[in-house]
Parts: C-alpha cells; sequence; structure tokens
C-alpha cells in the first residue's frame, strides 16, 4: 500500500507540473496557433473521411454494375445440409456482395457499410458476367480490356474478359509461364489462383 501510495503522489505531482507548464505555453502565440491549426485539422479530416464515404456511395449507386462470382463458400450444417454462399463484386466500382454479412459479423473493413447500405437501398443490379473466378484476375483482365478499348460498351467488354479467361484456362502452365503471366497483368508475383477449377465461365 505504502509503495503504491508513493508512486500517486509522484504522479499527481507530474500530472500538476505538466498543467502548469502547458497553461505557460498557451500563452506563446506559435503555441495557439499550433493548438488552432490542429483541432481544425483534425475536424477536416473527419468530414473529408465522411464526404469519402458519401461520394464512394454515390459512384457505387450510379454504376452499371458487371459481376464476377469472386468467392463460393460452403460448410455442412446438422442433417447433412450444406450452407452454400455466393459473394459477387462488380468489376467497375468494386461493389462486394460479401461486405453485407461482414458488417453482421461485427469484423468488417472501413468502406464495407458503405457497400452494404449500398446494397440494401438498391440490390443487386447490373450484368451478370456469368465468370466466377478470382476477383483480381478478373479485375486486371477487365482494366486492360478498357484501357485498351477506350469506350467499349459492356457486353463487349464482357465477351473479351470470358475469352481472356478461357485462354487463360486452357494454358496454365508451369510456374514460371503463371509468374509471367501474373506480372504482365499487375498481379503480385505470388497470385496463386491458377487452377482450371478456380477460373470458370458459365
Amino acid at each position: 500500500m505504502g509503495q503504491s501510495l508513493k508512486v500517486y503522489r509522484e504522479l499527481l505531482e507530474e500530472a500538476e507540473m505538466l498543467s502548469g507548464e502547458i497553461e505557460e505555453l498557451k500563452k506563446n502565440p506559435e503555441v495557439q496557433d499550433y493548438v488552432r491549426n490542429t483541432t481544425r485539422l483534425f475536424m477536416i479530416r473527419d468530414i473529408l473521411a465522411n464526404a469519402e464515404s458519401i461520394l464512394y456511395a454515390e459512384e457505387m449507386r450510379e454504376c452499371s454494375h458487371i459481376w464476377v462470382t469472386s468467392e463460393v463458400s460452403s460448410r455442412e450444417l446438422d442433417g447433412g445440409r450444406t450452407d452454400v454462399h455466393v459473394y459477387e463484386t462488380c468489376l467497375k466500382c468494386g461493389l462486394d456482395t460479401k461486405s453485407v454479412d461482414r458488417v453482421r459479423s461485427g469484423y468488417f473493413y472501413p468502406f464495407d457499410s458503405t457497400m452494404a447500405s449500398v446494397l440494401r437501398t438498391t440490390g443487386k443490379i447490373g450484368i451478370d458476367s456469368g465468370v466466377e473466378c478470382s476477383y483480381p484476375l478478373a479485375k486486371s483482365i477487365y482494366d486492360r480490356i478498357v484501357l485498351e478499348n477506350p469506350g467499349i460498351i459492356d457486353d463487349q467488354a464482357i465477351l473479351y474478359l470470358r475469352q481472356a479467361l478461357y485462354n487463360i484456362r486452357r494454358h496454365l502452365d508451369s510456374e514460371t509461364v503463371n509468374y509471367n503471366r501474373a506480372r504482365r497483368l499487375s498481379l503480385a508475383p505470388d497470385f496463386i489462383n491458377w487452377n482450371k477449377s478456380d477460373i470458370y465461365t458459365k
């Protein structure tokens, strides 16, 4: 008890001393400018973070989505039934149907709540590409198609995407070939979703 009381009193004295020093510093015009600017900066950052979320939601609401099946997960339930979840992601704006489940679970990324809100208000509108594969792969191919074909319409871009994935599926080769392909598509060098079962078109 004696040692704890001693530490408490020492910290109390230090806190009072620091408080006095801070009050003295506040009288300095440069310190006043610093405090005022820091407060303003934090306020602006809060406004910008909120505005970014609003702008992102607006972009997703106005997007004419192109959906790819980016993940299929399943688990065994009691009684031998299987619970299957199919998650889809838009190639244009990144709207992800998995965001709804992530928000519901309580473990979500910063924009998941924005995406879940958009999906609740608009539903899953847009075009189903009929493609099932890793989202980074589909996205990188789609971005390259749009870059090399300015003004391309969505239906045509989907045909090009499906053809590119079909060609990749037919020519899955050695690790070296797949590594070089990943590099050309600006994917991470350790991209691993090159199995035929990972690249599917209806």
